[in-house]
C-alpha cells in the first residue's frame, strides 16, 4: 500500500498545483467586485469627490480627508441595495433625512443624492429638526 503512495502523490501534484493557481487567480480576479464613485458637497467645509474599489460581503469605507468625514457602504448583490453610513468625530454629525445614522440606496440608480445633518438624534417621540450639512452624492459602478 505504501509503495503505490509515492505514484500516487507524483500524480496529485500537478492536479494540486493546478488548483493552488485557479484559487490564488481567482482572489486576484475578485479583489475588486465593484465601485463607488462618491462626491462630497459641504454647507461649511467645501467640496471633495473620489472612486474606491470594493468587495462584496465587506464593508466598504472612503476617507475623505479634507472634509473630515468618513463613508462606508455594504452592499447586498442579490437585492442591489447598499447601507451607507457617513461620519466625522463632530458627534452632532451626520445624520440623514429623520435622524438616522444610515440610509439605504439603490445600487442600480444611476446617480444617488443623499442630503444630510447636524444635530442630534431623534429621542423617544420628540421631532428634532436638524440644520443641512451637506450633500453626498454616490453612483455605483457594479462591473
Amino acid at each position: 500500500m505504501f509503495r503505490n503512495a509515492g505514484r500516487l502523490i507524483a500524480l496529485l501534484a500537478p492536479v494540486g498545483t493546478a488548483l493552488a493557481c485557479f484559487l490564488l487567480s481567482s482572489d486576484t480576479a475578485w479583489a475588486a467586485d465593484y465601485s463607488v464613485d462618491y462626491g462630497v458637497d459641504t454647507v461649511n467645509a467645501g467640496k471633495d469627490a473620489g472612486t474606491v474599489a470594493c468587495q462584496l460581503k465587506q464593508t466598504c469605507k472612503a476617507k475623505i480627508e479634507s472634509l473630515e468625514l468618513n463613508v462606508s457602504f455594504s452592499l447586498s448583490w442579490k437585492s442591489g441595495e447598499a447601507i451607507v453610513k457617513l461620519e466625522n468625530d463632530d458627534l452632532t454629525c451626520c445624520y440623514f433625512s429623520g435622524g438616522g445614522r444610515s440610509v439605504i440606496v439603490n445600487a442600480h440608480t444611476k446617480l444617488s443624492r443623499l442630503p444630510f445633518f447636524k444635530g442630534t438624534a431623534p429621542r423617544g417621540g420628540l421631532f428634532i429638526q436638524n440644520e443641512p450639512a451637506g450633500i453626498l452624492y454616490l453612483r455605483f459602478d457594479l462591473q
